[in-house]
């Protein structure tokens, strides 16, 4: 079970208010955060030598590169 700092819920408390203009209360931010964070481990993951070095080509030279 993930546990959030009080500071760690305040600071998402201020970047949603920034971000949605709204102020949600702790147990929300608490909430929203967690689900955030689950969500980021679920989906990132890093790239692998083959992902970056295509990822750089289009970088710099707007183009993907031939298979």
């Amino acid at each position: 079970h993930m546990q959030l700092t009080d500071e760690d819920v305040e600071e998402f408390q201020n970047l949603y208010e920034r971000k949605f203009g709204k102020r949600i209360d702790k147990r929300v931010a608490q909430a929203k955060a967690i689900s955030l964070i689950r969500l980021m481990e679920i989906v990132y993951r890093p790239l692998t030598d083959e992902e970056s070095h295509i990822a750089e080509a289009v970088r710099t030279e707007g183009k993907l590169l031939p298979n």
